[in-house]
């Protein structure tokens, strides 16, 4: 039996973690057992010190065993954390490697509790086009989806915040095509207001338009109508057809419960 499978059995016999179980062992000594190793409490903090104590020598010997699991890493409650110190200072070459080995299974990564968290850190780390695209297009299909999703919204935020704007456009045209449907969902609601707001000069002119498309039912809903009322608060609406179009749904929800908050 290994030492590592050894010091599992340890911990589901006793209760309790082996202290410093790891004080002595030298990398090369677990060669071959780093991707078991990534996904025990103790185990990942040790390839993460290992890091920290020699990336140049070290991070490609764990980058080597874990980059074929990296979905499985991703969504690992411990394993999660090591892929964002892997993710933190590998190259960019090793990096593309781990974006294309989580590519297929992104969507899936990105509704996990733990690989939400990896999701986003990977986001924020990529630097190339090549990598930015292949998120684009793990993601493109499922923007709806992962916005309606307690932990993908988190993710189609984070492109947001990091993408530039003309890089984000799936996520602006799947939006845009969908308002009615996005801005009464709970999360939707807040993620429409963010696209509005990252959206640049003509993007945001045709989300807010799209989004006022559907003014009369959003006013009305318990969501929506935060959408309707931060566009009106916080932009500048020149279109006379639009302004109408608001005051004349406001007009008519004037008793609605929710319809009522809206001022135009």
């Amino acid at each position: 039996m290994s030492r590592l499978y050894a010091d599992i059995n340890n911990f589901a016999e006793h209760g309790r973690p082996e202290p410093n179980r790891y004080a002595n062992t030298s990398l090369e000594s677990m060669k071959g057992q780093l991707f078991d190793l990534s996904k025990d409490q103790h185990g990942c903090r040790f390839l993460q010190k290992k890091i920290d104590e020699d990336k140049r020598k070290n991070l490609p010997i764990i980058f080597d065993e874990v980059q074929s699991h990296v979905v499985e890493l991703m969504k690992d409650s411990f394993g999660n954390y090591l892929c964002q110190k892997l993710l933190d200072h590998c190259t960019e070459e090793q990096r593309t490697t781990l974006v294309n080995n989580a590519a297929p299974s992104m969507v899936e990564v990105a509704i996990n509790q733990h690989g939400t968290r990896a999701l986003q850190k990977m986001i924020e780390s990529v630097t190339t086009p090549d990598q930015v695209q292949t998120i684009v297009n793990a993601l493109k299909n499922h923007v709806v989806y992962l916005i309606k999703d307690l932990n993908g919204n988190h993710v189609i935020q984070k492109c947001l915040n990091h993408l530039r704007p003309e890089d984000a456009q799936f996520i602006f045209d799947a939006v845009g095509a969908n308002a009615k449907d996005v801005g009464s969902h709970r999360h939707g609601c807040c993620v429409l207001q963010r696209c509005i707001d990252h959206a640049g000069g003509p993007q945001q002119e045709r989300l807010i338009a799209q989004t006022i498309e559907n003014a009369h039912e959003l006013m009305q809903d318990p969501y929506g109508n935060y959408v309707i009322q931060y566009i009106c608060e916080c932009f500048d609406i020149k279109n006379e057809n639009t302004l109408n179009s608001i005051s004349g749904f406001a007009e008519s929800c004037l008793h609605h419960s929710f319809g009522s908050k809206v001022q135009a």
